[in-house]
Formats: structure tokens, sequence, C-alpha cells
């Protein structure tokens, strides 16, 4: 199911984390459900008898429902594959049912209403103070006109932005250094880069990154 469901999920334009395509290689796996559970909005569970009877699949829940206790937030949303016993903190939870018989038009429908609001307002962490006082010192010189100044800034500051989740914060940093770029240096090759690789961050394009995502498909 989890093909099927990560396909539909991204033709409607939604972004999904999910492990067998979006763990770093090399990473460790734990660290990665960590990320994956810490950085989507929405965590959907896949239920069947062999997650219900997987450790991994419990400590990725039980993280999710740290941050969560009571799912006040909606943010699990279990989805009833085939019939199982449920662990107790999931099965007083309201599932969709996508087990073989059930209406699957009604189980789509409610999983796209459920992830709608995720998709509706991106979440903006906050920055490292020592990255936001970086960039608040190239916002400071750009707007005394010193763009030259402002792009060694910028350019130190770009691969650290994009170790973090915050996708209006990666797309800022590279359209404010593609127009110091080409108000310093009329550099409009490198300035065109950047506000192509700005345009590729911004939601609805095809080429996304995987972070900040409304669903991690578990």
């Amino acid at each position: 199911m989890r093909t099927q469901l990560l396909t539909r999920i991204e033709k409607r334009g939604l972004r999904a984390f999910i492990d067998f395509r979006d763990f770093r290689r090399g990473a460790p796996s734990i660290k990665e459900m960590e990320r994956g559970v810490a950085t989507c909005r929405k965590t959907l569970l896949i239920l069947t008898p062999a997650y219900t009877d997987s450790e991994w699949c419990e400590l990725e829940n039980i993280m999710l429902q740290t941050l969560s206790p009571t799912n006040q937030d909606l943010r699990l949303i279990p989805l009833l594959k085939k019939p199982c016993k449920k662990p107790l903190r999931i099965s007083a939870l309201t599932h969709i049912d996508f087990t073989k018989g059930a209406d699957s038009d009604l189980a789509w429908n409610q999983l796209f209403g459920a992830l709608k609001s995720a998709a509706a307002t991106p979440r903006t962490e906050p920055l490292p103070a020592d990255i936001q006082v970086e960039l608040d010192k190239a916002k400071k010189l750009k707007e005394l006109g010193k763009h030259d100044d402002a792009i060694p800034v910028l350019e130190r500051m770009l691969p650290l932005i994009d170790r973090l989740d915050n996708i209006k914060t990666r797309i800022k940093v590279r359209v404010d250094l593609a127009h110091a770029l080409y108000e310093a240096r009329d550099d409009t090759s490198n300035a065109h880069r950047y506000f192509r690789d700005a345009l590729a961050l911004t939601p609805g394009e095809p080429k996304r990154p995987k972070a900040q995502c409304p669903a991690w498909i578990g």
C-alpha cells in the first residue's frame, strides 16, 4: 500500500517523507526516524499485524506520541490496512479504514481531508541564534547598499541553512544572495542559478526538498 499511498499523496502536491527513499544513506535509522517524526506535521501509521509486531514501528509511534501525548493536534493518523490487535495507545484513536471490502473512496477522502490542514500553513522553525545574527548582519549590509559585503555572509550561511528544516529561510537566503550578486557584480549567471534554486524549493514546484513535509509514512 505504501507505494500507492506515496504516489497519491505527492500527486496532490503534498510532500512526504518515507524511510526507503528519504533516509540519509549512512545515517543511523533511529535518528532518521526521529527526524521524520519531528519535522512532519502529520504521521501516518499503516496498521497491519506486521506493523504492530515490529519493535521499530513501536518505537516510531512512541516518539510521535511523546510530542503529542493525547493527539489533540491530530498529528497521528492511523490507517487500518489489515485487521490487527492495536496497542491501547493507538486503539483509542479513530482510524481510517483501508481494509479489503471497505469503502476505498471514502477512505481516500477522509485521508486527504485530514492532510489538507497540514498543507495549508507551512510551519517555520526558529533559527539558531548564531545563524540569525549573521542573517541580520547581511540584511543590514544590503539595506546600506553594501551588497558586495553581504555576499560572503550569505554564502557562508547557505550550507548551514540547508541543514535546517526551515524552507522559508532557505528560499529567502537564495533570493537575497541572487539579488546581492546582481547588484554588486552584475553576476547574472550565478544570480539566475540561485533564483532557480529558490524556485525549486517553493511549495508546488516538482523539485522540492523532503523536509518540513506534511506526511511521514511509517
